[in-house]
């Protein structure tokens, strides 16, 4: 126990240390942002990232999860490794062409109704669809270091990033505080991390190398079964801002952009999952360890998450003065905001520990659950302003986390 401890110990410190000054330096320019744009400005950077964020989910569909999941236990294996991540490059390939035809066909549905003009709407979506394609870089070569545990090649990459999307933000949008100089940033960001992962990544595998087709079979069998929970995820993880872009006004949208940021508080702990947790519960053979370990994790996660919801219960107000004056009247909905991430955040955790074991059956619970309880609420309450598009999305993230919870539970029980 104590060379484990002596093991990791270090390993948690560098990553963690240098993933939560990611986390300040993207925070920071969150709120610059949000004090820089004015709200419909700021309400376009959210459409544009409804239009990222689709783009990044869609490309993917769990195949960086197989890539974890199989190359965790070939490492070692250049040749290998290579090989697998040939593979699963060419899939995402295939995959960002449909997901550019998608946001082409659902845009003119999130701009309708309000006044943008057509000409930044179709930069945006040009500017978009090119940082997707160079996140896909980054996130596949972000896997490869997970799988090493490389914090260091973590760190260069988003810290890269980071500071050159908070400088050019900060510089650009100071001057030119429009949507479309805030996206650009972005695209600058994803390009230069891009570039800093591949040279990092070199250390790991050959990217020139030819796909590795006898695994194709075990990463479709992994990701067929998980195929419709994904393609739905790829829109439930946006629907409030696509339906408040069509049903609510500018206003709405922005205030419900600038309350979602709150989340970012828990994209450190979030880092964690394929960093350490599904790499760790994927080379696991015995069920009480998996059980013990998952246990204590849950364990620390609740306790943390209790602290942050008492804080947003009895004073909003703090959390408020980092949005500016703009959102400082939104008091009621901020134990709102943060309870939607937190259930997001532990569907995501339960989610780790089943991809881990490649238990991907059983998905499609989780499809039919969420997506009932969304047309329950969609007929019942609606989702025309910003509380209720915040009600909406912890209702959808509540009913996500417990069915992942029900199939971790059915995992255990047919443990092998």
């Amino acid at each position: 126990m104590l060379q484990k401890a002596k093991h990791w110990l270090p390993i948690l410190t560098r990553f963690l240390g240098g993933q939560a000054m990611v986390q300040i330096i993207n925070f920071a320019t969150a709120l610059i942002l949000l004090r820089l744009l004015s709200i419909e400005e700021y309400a376009l950077f959210i459409i544009a990232n409804l239009f990222l964020n689709i783009g990044s989910t869609g490309s993917d569909l769990n195949l960086s999860n197989a890539l974890v999941t199989y190359g965790a236990r070939i490492v070692g294996d250049r040749k290998g490794l290579s090989g697998l991540y040939a593979l699963i490059e060419k899939m995402r390939t295939k995959l960002f062409v449909l997901i550019t035809l998608i946001i082409c066909i659902i845009a003119p549905f999130t701009i309708r109704g309000h006044e943008w003009s057509y000409l930044i709407v179709l930069e945006i979506l040009i500017t978009v669809l090119l940082i997707v394609w160079f996140q896909q870089k980054v996130t596949m070569r972000t896997m490869i270091f997970n799988i090493h545990h490389d914090s260091l090649g973590i760190f260069q990459t988003s810290m890269t990033g980071a500071l050159t999307r908070l400088i050019c933000s900060a510089v650009f949008c100071f001057f030119f505080p429009f949507a479309v100089v805030a996206i650009l940033s972005v695209f600058l960001s994803a390009y230069v991390s891009a570039w800093i992962a591949k040279k990092r990544c070199a250390i790991y595998l050959d990217e020139a190398s030819n796909p590795d087709v006898s695994c194709k079979e075990k990463v479709n069998k992994y990701i067929y079964p998980m195929m419709p929970a994904a393609v739905y995820y790829l829109f439930q993880g946006q629907i409030s801002i696509f339906l408040i872009s069509i049903f609510g006004d500018t206003n709405s949208i922005a205030e419900l952009g600038a309350l979602t940021r709150f989340g970012q508080v828990f994209l450190l702990i979030g880092a964690l999952n394929g960093f350490l947790f599904q790499p760790i519960f994927s080379r696991i053979q015995n069920r009480k360890e998996f059980i013990q370990k998952s246990a204590l994790v849950m364990g620390i996660l609740i306790v943390f998450f209790y602290l942050v919801m008492l804080s947003a219960y009895v004073k909003p107000d703090w959390w408020l003065l980092l949005l500016g004056d703009k959102y400082a009247n939104l008091q009621d909905e901020v134990p709102i905001a943060f309870a939607g991430p937190i259930a997001t955040y532990m569907y995501g955790m339960f989610f780790a520990m089943l991809v881990s074991r490649a238990f991907t059956q059983g998905q499609n619970w989780y499809v039919l659950a969420t997506l009932g309880a969304q047309v329950i609420f969609i007929i019942t309450v609606g989702v025309d302003t910003t509380h209720n598009a915040l009600l909406f999305n912890f209702v959808s993230a509540a009913t996500s986390m417990l069915v992942q919870l029900a199939l971790v539970v059915l995992l255990l029980k047919k443990w092998r």
